[in-house]
């Protein structure tokens, strides 16, 4: 919530802010505002949600992964896998460009698009990121 609620404004996300009652005027008070609307049950069920999921499937090629915004395509992906099971904010393999503020797999807009090499033909990624025209 304070991590990405600075960005909130520029994805579509006025219904978000509308249902804790606060108004996106698209000034920096705006999301303190909402940090402040969020009732902490929200807060700890939001920080409580996996940044990964992983499971089996019954149709090829068998195998399914889910991250919100995708995995890096030009980096291996045992070791982005292993930091998102963790909810590791500080591995370096999440960061897009060198940005420790920018963690790809849950914000990224770069190099996330596509499948990592190592993974093609071996499971379905589901990511569910907006594309900018």
């Amino acid at each position: 919530m304070h991590y990405q609620g600075r960005r909130w404004g520029t994805y579509q996300a006025q219904e978000t802010f509308k249902s804790y009652g606060v108004k996106d005027d698209m000034n920096p008070s705006t999301r303190i505002k909402l940090i402040q609307a969020v009732p902490e049950s929200h807060r700890q069920f939001l920080s409580s949600l996996k940044w990964i999921h992983e499971q089996d499937t019954l149709f090829a090629p068998s195998r399914l992964i889910c991250v919100h915004a995708g995995l890096r395509t030009l980096e291996k992906v045992e070791p982005q896998l292993h930091a998102l099971h963790a909810r590791d904010w500080k591995a370096i393999v999440l960061y897009e460009k060198n940005d420790p503020s920018r963690i790809a797999p849950l914000i990224g807009r770069f190099d996330v698009r596509g499948m990592p090499e190592d993974l093609r033909g071996r499971l379905f990624l589901c990511r569910d990121i907006m594309e900018s025209a």
